[in-house]
Order: structure tokens, then C-alpha cells, then sequence
């Protein structure tokens, strides 16, 4: 039942990005719905940019940004 509903929601949302994205695209942005390019290169850039907020999200919430540099602060380790 739980991988069930993991594939539904993962459906979902691809279905979302497919219908939704496009139509920001152009509502928001000008880019019309004809222009291939134009709008497989928003949905990519759209999938990065959300992707890497996830990321730091996820690391944020573990309370650890350790794959990020630190600066050194004077007289402190770095740690």
C-alpha cells in the first residue's frame, strides 16, 4: 500500500510539472506554449533550482550543512 501511494504522488506530480509549469511559463513569463526549446529549457532550469533547494532544505532539517565550505572564523575551528 506504501509503495502504492508513493507512486501515485510521484504521478502526480510529474503530471503537475507537465501541465502546471508550462502554464506559468507563460503566464508569468512570456514564453509561449508553441516554443519547444524555450519551455524544455524553463522546465530543466525550474527542476534545478528546485532541486537544489530540497537539498539544502533536507540539510537544514538534519542540522548539518557539511558537503558546504565553511568560512574559518579567527582564533575558532572550523568544525
Amino acid at each position: 500500500m506504501h509503495q502504492l501511494l508513493q507512486v501515485l504522488l510521484v504521478g502526480l506530480t510529474l503530471g503537475m510539472m507537465r501541465t502546471v509549469v508550462p502554464a506559468l511559463a507563460e503566464s508569468e513569463f512570456g514564453v509561449p506554449k508553441t516554443s519547444f526549446l524555450l519551455l524544455t529549457s524553463f522546465v530543466i532550469a525550474f527542476g534545478v533550482v528546485k532541486g537544489v533547494m530540497n537539498f539544502v532544505a533536507g540539510r537544514l532539517s538534519e542540522g548539518t550543512l557539511s558537503t558546504f565550505p565553511t568560512i574559518p572564523q579567527h582564533g575558532r575551528c572550523s568544525r
